[in-house]
């Protein structure tokens, strides 16, 4: 599985999932951090997740099943493959908790836009909540991860209730009325910044890197800039997805 410097490193993977990964400041973790142990680890200070859950990523699992049929037929276990949503794979967590993810498979259409935004003290510190809103022709996604309370996929008209179900409470981080309220206005902020194409083109991949207040957080929009656009054209195959590592280590395979 690519690290997340291979990853930045990687000419054919899409703008959004670099700049996700960007967010991890420090440079030797990023050449030891890979996607998928970020996923598999399943942190609620990730920022990679929600913005792979904002963006209807799949994943490819590989593990040992057992059934009835294959003790009746002496075969035991034998080893399957599966591919699912990352969404089947938050609610099949434990179920899958000996599954490896072998795959990776990220959008890389250029009609997904996707904003995210992570909270932190400072670039190095642990994100106390990150948000990600993808949206594909009429589809929204959100992907929430909320330090210490766990990581969610609300429809975009419900996030609230999952809100008041993850029991958030007053913490070292601020209080629980100011991280709602950083929710509620970056998520409006989302929305409207996606159904404004001008606005969203004028974010461009500078801005991630600029050193704003970290307490406020840093946004980014995939439809940044016309070279970045281009380039994602250039490596754009069939089926406008990538599955990442094979990219990275010379396999070319997509999906």
């Amino acid at each position: 599985m690519c690290s997340f410097q291979e990853i930045l490193d990687c000419g054919a993977a899409p703008a959004w999932l670099k700049m996700a990964v960007r967010y991890l400041a420090n440079l030797p973790r990023r050449f030891k951090a890979t996607i998928g142990g970020n996923i598999a680890s399943w942190r609620s200070d990730s920022y990679l997740i929600p913005a792979l859950l904002a963006a209807g990523a799949k994943l490819e699992i590989a593990g040992m099943e057992e059934g009835e049929g294959l003790k009746q037929s002496g075969k035991g276990a034998v080893m399957r493959r599966r591919v699912l949503p990352l969404t089947d794979y938050m609610q099949e967590r434990e179920k899958l908790g000996s599954w490896l993810i072998t795959a990776v498979f990220a959008d890389a259409s250029d009609d997904l836009e996707l904003l995210a935004k992570k909270f932190s003290n400072t670039a190095q510190s642990h994100a106390y909540l990150s948000l990600a809103m993808g949206k594909k022709g009429e589809d929204y996604r959100i992907g929430m991860a909320i330090l210490g309370y766990g990581i969610y996929a609300p429809g975009i008209l419900n996030w609230s209730r999952a809100w008041k179900e993850a029991g958030v409470r007053d913490d070292l981080y601020g209080s629980e009325a100011y991280k709602r309220y950083l929710a509620g206005i970056t998520l409006d902020e989302f929305y409207e910044c996606l159904n404004k194409e001008s606005a969203a083109e004028n974010i461009t991949i500078e801005d991630a890197d600029s050193g704003r207040d970290k307490r406020r957080g840093d946004i980014f929009c995939p439809r940044m800039q016309a070279s970045a656009r281009q380039t994602r054209q250039q490596n754009s195959h069939p089926g406008h997805s990538v599955r990442v590592q094979d990219y990275v280590q010379g396999g070319g395979g997509t999906r």
